[in-house]
């Protein structure tokens, strides 16, 4: 299978559910929607096709507490910018909390 790179990170990264939204397809071989509550965002995980059309990557992400927010699109070139983007989400998650002063 395809993308088999992008699979394994996603099982590494410490997202609370991810899951393949959607039938794979020519068009949209990979459409994972991961959740994270430690970081309040909803991410999708992208590879769009087409007939005679290089592949297309992308991360896109919006807060979970706003369901009528904006979504945040990064583009990556290949599999490679995409796990380097999850691994950016994985220190995030990872990162200590940041205590509340007032």
């Amino acid at each position: 299978m395809a993308y088999q790179q992008i699979i394994k990170k996603l099982r590494e990264v410490g997202f609370d559910e991810f899951y393949q939204a959607g039938t794979p397809s020519k068009f949209h071989p990979l459409n994972i929607v991961a959740v994270s509550k430690i970081t309040n965002k909803q991410y999708w995980i992208c590879v769009d096709s087409g007939y005679k059309c290089p592949d297309s990557f992308y991360i896109a992400h919006r807060e979970l507490s706003d369901t009528m927010a904006k979504s945040t699109r990064v583009q990556c070139e290949n599999q490679l910018g995409i796990i380097a983007q999850l691994n950016n989400i994985q220190a995030e998650i990872l990162a200590p909390p940041t205590p509340n002063v007032l």
